[in-house]
C-alpha cells in the first residue's frame, strides 16, 4: 500500500478475488468506501505473486487515465516488488505506459 492509500487497511473484499476459477469480479460500491483501494491491492498482488493478463475497464478513458496516474504508477513506484515487475519509464523505448503496464506473467 503507498504512501498515498489510507492509512486505515479496512476489509477491503478481496477474498472474491482468490475464489479458483474466478474470471469475472464486478465491484459495486458507494463512493469513497476504499473501493480504488481494492483495485490497487488485487492488481498489485496479482502482479507481484500470481501473474497472468488483467483488464481493468473503467467507464471513460479519461477515468482509467486518472486512476493509473494517481493510484497505479504511485503504488507501482512505492512498492519495490512490483517497480522491479513494471518498468515506468516513459518514451518510445518503454514497454509500459498509461494506458497498459506489462510485466512477466
Amino acid at each position: 500500500m503507498s504512501a498515498k492509500g489510507p492509512s486505515d487497511h479496512g476489509d477491503y473484499w478481496t477474498d472474491d478475488y482468490h475464489e479458483p476459477g474466478a474470471r469475472i469480479i464486478a465491484l459495486e460500491k458507494s463512493h469513497q468506501c476504499g473501493g480504488s483501494e481494492t483495485l490497487n491491492n488485487v492488481v498489485g498482488y496479482h502482479i507481484a505473486h500470481d501473474p497472468f493478463p488483467i483488464l481493468l475497464a473503467l467507464p471513460t478513458i479519461e477515468l482509467g487515465e486518472d486512476f493509473a496516474k494517481n493510484n497505479l504508477d504511485p503504488m507501482i513506484a512505492a512498492t519495490p516488488a512490483l517497480a522491479a515487475r513494471v518498468p515506468q519509464g516513459r518514451g518510445p523505448a518503454s514497454e509500459s505506459t498509461l494506458r497498459l503496464k506489462r510485466f512477466p506473467g
